[in-house]
């Protein structure tokens, strides 16, 4: 059986400090059943693709179950967050070798669904150049995106819970819109915190997300700055 140590070493070899800007676990008690779940949660993860390219996988989680003294795992499976809201998919392994290349797999190949992937896309592709060129198509001159930070206020919450936070600073940092995308049973509300107000947009899909949040920056910036 394996134990909960090599799975905590595994993902200590796999998902390096430097390459990700937070990992945190917990263990949870479902409500039914004789285990305990372990829970990886895992933000802003950068991969190498190849010698000459790399990715980002925003956000993802990994649950196994253990027994109840938290020392090994019940079975060889895990679940992984394939997309937002709830979407799980389950991976079986035969050893701690092979639960990495498992996990390595799963990150190389980008193997998560295509809402998950729209964000990590405009995060890994430069997105404050991405608006700014959107901007520049529309022939909008009066303000500009100097940067954009992902920049998760929590690090596990519940898959139904999860929000994309993100800091957008504009005209060289002198004004600052915070943004947090959720994702409900219809429809991306995004909240976008500016000047002690709340503005709330739905949106259908997140497909072109920097035309999106593009869009969104000119009617705030008409109506706030």
């Amino acid at each position: 059986m394996i134990t909960v140590k090599q799975i905590e070493n595994t993902f200590k070899i796999t998902f390096d400090e430097s390459k990700v800007q937070i990992i945190d676990n917990v263990f949870e008690k479902p409500k039914s059943g004789d285990f305990l779940k372990l829970i990886y949660s895992i933000h802003n993860l950068d991969v190498e693709i190849d010698d000459d390219s790399n990715t980002t996988i925003a956000h993802t989680k990994f649950i196994f179950r253990t027994d109840n003294d938290k020392k090994n795992i019940t079975e060889n499976s895990f679940w992984y967050l394939k997309d937002i809201k709830c979407v799980y998919s389950k991976v079986n392994f035969d050893s701690a070798d092979d639960l990495a290349y498992n996990l390595e797999k799963i990150i190389r190949e980008d193997n998560f669904g295509k809402n998950l992937k729209n964000i990590s896309k405009f995060i890994s592709v430069a997105p404050s150049s991405s608006i700014n060129d959107f901007l520049n198509q529309s022939n909008v001159d009066d303000f500009s995106v100097t940067n954009i930070m992902y920049n998760p206020k929590v690090k596990i919450a519940p898959c139904d819970e999860v929000k994309f936070d993100f800091e957008i600073q504009l005209n060289g940092g002198n004004d600052t819109i915070n943004l947090s995308i959720e994702k409900n049973s219809e429809n991306f509300t995004f909240y976008y915190h500016i000047l002690d107000q709340v503005e709330e947009i739905n949106v259908k899909d997140i497909d072109q997300l920097a035309q999106v949040i593009g869009d969104h920056l000119i009617l705030l910036n008409q109506k706030y700055l």
